[in-house]
This record gives C-alpha cells, structure tokens and sequence, in this order.
C-alpha cells in the first residue's frame, strides 16, 4: 500500500526545475552564484534564453575553470 509521503515524493521528483531568464540571474547573481552582476554579464555574453539555476552554476563553473590564452 502507498503512503501519501510516497506519493508527494514522486511528484516533487517529478517536477522540473523552474527556468528563469538571463536578467532575472542576473538580478541575484551574488546571492545564487557568488559572481557579480559584471562577471555574470561576460558569463552569460551571447548567451539567450531560460536557464535553471543549476544549469547557470554548471556555465558559470565551466568558465571560471576555462583556460586562459
């Protein structure tokens, strides 16, 4: 027999993570990320659309590790 807690687990797995835009990040870059809204900016440069906030932290990451030329 399923228990309601079962039940409420499924669903919360279930749900996708909310998207936000660009600007709506940026807005709480520091908080979120812990970059600032400048280094969000070249971040996020050429970059449109929604993203998750774990999606943003993956881009962000990928370029504080990028290799400088």
């Amino acid at each position: 027999m399923k228990t309601k807690n079962e039940d409420i687990k499924r669903e919360v797995q279930a749900s996708p993570a909310p998207k936000f835009t660009i600007e709506k990040l940026r807005e709480n870059s520091l908080k979120l990320f812990g970059v600032t809204q400048s280094t969000f900016d070249g971040v996020t440069y050429g970059l449109s659309g929604e993203f998750t906030v774990s999606e943003m932290k993956k881009i962000i990451s990928n370029w504080q590790n990028k290799e400088v030329k």
